[in-house]
Parts: C-alpha cells; structure tokens; sequence
C-alpha cells in the first residue's frame, strides 16, 4: 500500500499536464510482466489432476521462498487471500507449523 502512494505522489509532483498518462508512470510499471521461466511438463498417458499440478505449484513457490506467503503469492501472479484460501484448500501448511483445532482436546488413545 505504502509503495501505491508512493507511486501516486510521485506521479502527482511529475506530471508534465493536468492528466496523468502512461508515460508518468515509472519504467517498472509501464512494462509487461515477463514470463522468466517456461514451465514444461510431460503429461502422462493417463491423465493428470490440474488440482495436483497447482498443488504442485504453489508448494514450490511457497518453498522457493522460504514459505513467506506474500512473495509466493505475487511470484503466482495472485493475491495473498487467493493463496492462502488455495492453500486451505489443498491442507498445505508450513512444515513444522501445528494447526489447532477448536475440537482438539489433545491427545486421545485409540482402542
């Protein structure tokens, strides 16, 4: 938020005429997002989950950085509720890291 503001008055100050163009805006915004790296999968013969592949997707991207939600989130092109809402519901959770649960007494011991 606070870079959004930043951006916004420097835009304000620099503007060369009352409305502000593209060419106000800084170079990292006037850019197109490029894709840095091609992902190439072999799909099998029999199929594949798309739901297993975005899995996939965003345990490696949580992993590549370093499990830090907001970096995984923009690195997937996604906003930090939508990667949190999918990781909920693919039950990804930090290694390590324990879930409580409003049901759980603690430990019980099976027959």
């Amino acid at each position: 938020m606070r870079e959004l503001e930043n951006v916004l008055e420097r835009v304000a100050v620099l503007a060369r005429q009352n409305e502000v163009t593209i060419s106000d805006l800084p170079d990292y915004l006037r850019q197109e997002r490029q894709i840095t790296e091609a992902l190439h999968l072999e799909l099998p013969p029999g199929g594949i989950s798309l739901e297993s592949v975005e899995k996939e997707l965003i345990l490696r991207a949580l992993e590549k950085f370093a499990w830090n939600q907001t970096h995984a989130a923009r690195y997937l092109d996604l906003s930090r509720k939508t990667l949190i809402y999918r990781m909920d519901k693919y039950g990804i959770q930090k290694p390590g890291h324990l879930v409580s649960s409003e049901n759980n007494t603690g430990p019980t011991e099976s027959d």
